[in-house]
């Protein structure tokens, strides 16, 4: 059987380029957003919203559950989530909406279970020098990695 991480990092940024498209909507979990200020899942939210939620399995149930609850406040919401059609989640919660499933693989932002910083860039560059990360040094490390084959669910 193929090797997968199943515990899920919740710290992964949406790639700036696929984000530009999303701008002027509101981000509930934002990647680096301090729970101390405000948490998306106890706040109301705007007209129109873009969620990429944690991928850990609570959380992702808790933000989907949250996007479908605020269409009775009339938001609309466009969900963006890693594909997995044979999951409770997707037959329960997410199948009856509009799903589009991106064509190729999103490239994250996050540090990989190795400790390696992944981004976006299709390149790859290992030097000596270190990044502060969460209040921590760890190695500088950028490669293409951190892909997750994709889906936008759109719900209003």
């Amino acid at each position: 059987m193929k090797y997968r991480n199943l515990e899920h990092k919740d710290d992964w940024a949406t790639p700036p380029d696929f984000l530009a498209k999303y701008k002027d909507y509101f981000d509930p979990c934002p990647w680096h957003h301090d729970l101390n200020l405000w948490n998306g899942l106890e706040v109301d939210w705007k007209p129109f919203n873009f969620v990429n939620p944690p991928y850990s399995l609570k959380l992702k149930v808790a933000f989907v559950q949250k996007t479908i609850y605020e269409t009775i406040n009339g938001c609309n919401s466009t969900l963006l989530l890693p594909v997995s059609t044979s999951t409770v989640l997707f037959h329960k919660w997410i199948k009856q909406y509009k799903v589009e499933f991106l064509e190729g693989r999103l490239r994250f932002i996050g540090i990989n279970e190795k400790g390696q910083y992944v981004n976006y860039d299709q390149i790859q560059v290992v030097t000596k020098e270190t990044i502060l990360y969460e209040d921590r040094e760890i190695p500088k490390f950028i490669r293409a990695s951190g892909q997750h084959d994709s889906m936008l669910v759109f719900i209003s």
